[in-house]
């Protein structure tokens, strides 16, 4: 399809894509549907356009491939979006709205993550799963021994105490069936402790092969884990390395 569209708005889906665009006067001059499959091969042949796309889990992913196309995408903030679709939400009103949105100067936009902060935030995420699934189940030890008239401190290491308390046999009236449950359960809390360390080793390894991280670690209060959350999300530390030691 020939057109003149110079900026275009691109509704992302799993499945369903809508592209709405517009000519450098302001008309709408695009209106397209198409599958997943067909959004590189449309993309290819238009010539070079300003694209905008709804911030969300897979834009930056889109971002990065139509921009090696030649295309100048930018990722908007869905709160955006949604304020200023009109009427009931579609996927036209949403790529027009997100058309209209790159065709205005003072809209702000979300950076875009590259591949290698994904791959950081992505191993924070796992991370952070194992460390709530422990919390969890920590909690779910301390209520079953409390159901066996067994109550301990408060706290991670109290517990990890008291347990090994329990399996040395200094508590009595737990029967061979409970016993053996919690000896499981023990288990699976030492396999989550292993999981975690060798996440937090990852993080390290990679906080001091990084420059950028290693650097702002020499900031007071910045470690391993939120100087890579930091780069991972924010991207480039300079300018607040700049800020705290340039006053």
């Amino acid at each position: 399809m020939k057109h003149s569209a110079t900026v275009i708005g691109l509704d992302i889906a799993k499945k369903v894509f809508y592209a709405v665009g517009k000519d450098e006067r302001g008309n709408e001059v695009l209106k397209r549907k198409m599958s997943r499959d067909q959004v590189l091969e449309f993309f290819i042949n238009l010539p070079s356009a300003k694209v905008g796309i709804e911030a969300c889990a897979t834009a930056h992913y889109w971002a990065r491939q139509l921009n090696a196309l030649g295309h100048e995408v930018k990722l908007i903030a869905g709160q955006r979006v949604s304020r200023r679709v009109l009427g009931n939400k579609n996927d036209y009103r949403d790529a027009k709205a997100i058309c209209d949105l790159r065709s205005e100067p003072e809209t702000l936009y979300v950076p875009i993550n590259s591949e290698a902060q994904q791959d950081v935030q992505m191993l924070h995420r796992v991370r952070q799963r194992l460390v709530e699934n422990r919390t969890a189940l920590m909690l779910q030890i301390r209520s079953l021994l409390g159901e066996y008239g067994l109550s301990f401190p408060c706290g991670a290491t109290a517990l990890r105490k008291d347990l090994l308390a329990v399996f040395s046999g200094e508590h009595h009236g737990l029967s061979s069936g409970a016993m053996e449950i919690f000896t499981e359960i023990q288990s699976q809390l030492a396999m989550q402790d292993e999981w975690i360390d060798a996440y937090d080793a990852r993080v390290k390894r990679l906080a001091h092969q990084d420059e950028q991280i290693a650097r702002l670690m020499e900031m007071p209060g910045f470690g391993p884990l939120n100087s890579t959350a930091f780069v991972a999300t924010l991207g480039d530390p300079h300018r607040l390395i700049r800020a705290q030691f340039l006053g």
